[in-house]
């Protein structure tokens, strides 16, 4: 049913109060000729640009040893060794290591050499020769010793897990045909007799059984092949592991969770994924999550930088790291555009929440009014402005939200219907929303799992709609009456005329032949003035620019030199003067800003 209710009819229910940042973090990347900046995430190196994308920080793992230590390896120190609260010294070679894992003579630790099996004693013994394998496979993303003395292997470059021997030959190779394409974490059962393999693509966890995982393999939780946060899915899990009741923990990385499965069923959950989750614990990609025999479980965050102990609250005990990510900072922001000169609205996607800043970080105001009721928000995908305050694309929830200036729901859309039909037809996750008129509100809205584009009014009733396309994200209205609709699953930016007519704009192939790569899975677009167009190649982490004359250029070679590495960006947009290119780099969690005009210049002299 299409619901439009008005303020006296659906007020917003009580709630807790969302907390406004007084502002979010501003880094300075580049100055000169070609000025850059970026919002939303705190640099390690204030100031110092990173050039990876922000996948390759923060704690890779962490677990407890019998005598009450911690331990924990983290991308750009090493292993630590913590006790009662303060790091004690590990030697040199703890620099080196990349991955540990518990064992009941000590710890599994992966180094650039090999594996080695490291005592409490400080002595060593290796296990393994990184040259017995092929260099591309090293570093293993996982390692763990079986109890027959075989080492386990994740090997995410090749797509497999292998059984070896200290000798190097390989027992077994679970690759493929066992439902793995990026195996990125393993744990060996505490006997010994198995291991899980947590695979971030199959977003699923199996476990093969035998001392020497000659055993069968068998899938513990998730939908192979498919993501999401649903009963049963799993979104890129990157470890699990056995806890002391023989129930299994996995860190659900890009669900920003940590699930207790038993018996088939998800018993327990640490981190409020969206707003319906009750934990108010916020997590940010953790990569392990292993039990101690206290009950409580070490997680080690990614991106939250951040080394935890969960026990039964929602509060969190900060071993190592930072504890003010949420309020503080972007958690993969989708939709940013400027709404003025100097204004910016930003769908904070992960933090379930709209946020009206400065391209200098002040933030004006944080939408919705609370975190609770019907206001709440479920990862918004892309906000704007109307006369009746902020319309967003809230995805996850499948409507149209319009919040007035106090953030209160004014009216909703679920479903939008043709002109003279009286079925309605449920929006399944809207994307993308632009005001084609303001009055009579009139609306062209991208839906992204219904495969429809439409012009739809204030009540859902449609007079021009298009089905059939694959995951569109965006649409732009054209001066003709048509559209140019972003055909992400198809891998090409579409023009539809006013009646209806199809004609592919720009394909993957049109992009190959200009810049070498073809075009995967554009998300945004953005028009020049002058005729040109920006278009985000989400697929390959670029930014394209498509000149009137129908010649391609990538911007991201100069964009990477002075941003870092992009990874996975959603959105792009132009301030109303020309002047600054905004992008919302997604899995970096930032929005960039970078001076357009110098931008063009330099690339493409003028």
């Amino acid at each position: 049913m299409i619901r439009i209710p008005g303020d006296a009819r659906d007020p917003a229910a009580p709630g807790a109060t969302v907390p406004a940042p007084a502002g979010l973090p501003l880094e300075t990347l580049a100055t000169g000729p070609v000025p850059a900046w970026e919002l939303g995430r705190r640099l390690s190196v204030p100031g110092q640009v990173r050039r990876d994308p922000l996948d390759g920080s923060g704690f890779a793992c962490g677990f407890g040893t019998a005598d009450g230590a911690v331990v924990t390896v983290h991308r750009d120190h090493g292993l630590r060794i913590l006790t009662h609260g303060r790091v004690r010294p590990a030697g040199a070679w703890a620099a080196r290591v990349t991955f540990a894992a518990a064992h009941p003579d000590g710890m599994v630790v992966t180094v650039p050499a090999g594996v080695v099996l490291r005592r409490p004693d400080g002595t060593g013994t290796p296990l393994l020769d990184a040259r017995r394998l092929p260099a591309r496979a090293w570093p293993p993303a996982g390692a763990g010793l079986l109890g027959g003395g075989d080492l386990v292997l994740a090997l995410p470059r090749l797509g497999v897990v292998l059984v070896v021997t200290p000798g190097g030959r390989i027992r077994r190779r679970l690759g493929a045909g066992d439902g793995l394409e990026e195996p990125v974490g393993v744990s060996v059962d505490p006997d010994g007799g198995g291991f899980l393999v947590a695979d971030a693509r199959a977003h699923g966890v199996f476990h093969v059984a035998g001392a020497s995982g000659a055993g069968p393999v068998r899938r513990v939780h998730g939908r192979i092949g498919r993501a999401g946060k649903g009963p049963g899915l799993l979104n890129a899990p990157r470890h699990a592991s056995v806890t002391a009741s023989g129930g299994v923990l996995v860190a659900d990385t890009k669900n920003n969770r940590v699930l207790e499965v038993a018996g088939g069923a998800v018993v327990r959950t640490w981190g409020r994924t969206d707003a319906h989750t009750r934990s108010a614990l916020r997590l940010w990609h953790p990569n392990t999550a292993v039990a101690c025999p206290d009950g409580t479980v070490l997680v080690a965050e990614g991106r939250g930088d951040r080394l935890l102990r969960l026990g039964d609250g929602d509060t969190p005990t900060v071993l190592l790291g930072r504890c003010d990510i949420a309020a503080t900072e972007l958690i993969q922001p989708r939709g940013a555009h400027f709404t003025g000169p100097d204004r910016v609205l930003v769908a904070d996607c992960h933090n379930d929440r709209v946020l009206d800043v400065t391209p200098a970080g002040r933030v004006r105001r944080v939408l919705p009014a609370t975190a609770t009721g019907p206001a709440a928000l479920d990862w918004p995908r892309f906000a704007t402005t109307t006369a009746e305050g902020t319309l967003v694309a809230d995805g996850r929830r499948g409507r149209l939200l319009c919040l007035d200036r106090s953030g209160a729901p004014r009216w909703r859309l679920t479903a939008w219907r043709p002109r003279g039909s009286a079925a309605p037809r449920p929006f399944g996750d809207p994307h993308h929303v632009v005001v084609t008129s303001v009055s009579p509100l009139r609306m062209l809205v991208t839906d992204s799992e219904s495969g429809t584009v439409g012009r739809v009014d204030r009540s859902g009733v449609a007079d021009r709609w298009h089905t059939g396309l694959s995951d569109p994200h965006m649409s732009l209205p054209l001066p003709d009456g048509g559209v140019l609709v972003c055909d992400t699953g198809a891998d090409r930016l579409l023009r539809i005329a006013p009646d209806g007519r199809r004609t592919t704009w720009l394909d993957a192939e049109r992009v190959r032949a200009h810049t070498g790569t073809p075009l995967h899975r554009p998300r945004s677009m953005a028009r020049l003035r002058g005729g040109a167009l920006l278009v985000v190649d989400t697929g390959h982490h670029r930014v394209l620019l498509v000149r009137p004359d129908g010649r391609v250029r990538s911007l991201s070679p100069a964009l990477d030199r002075l941003v870092g590495s992009l990874s996975f960006p959603r959105h792009v947009a132009v301030d109303p003067g020309g002047r600054t290119l905004l992008l919302s780099d997604f899995d970096n969690s930032r929005l960039v800003f970078v001076g357009l005009r110098a931008l063009l210049e330099e690339v493409c002299g003028g």
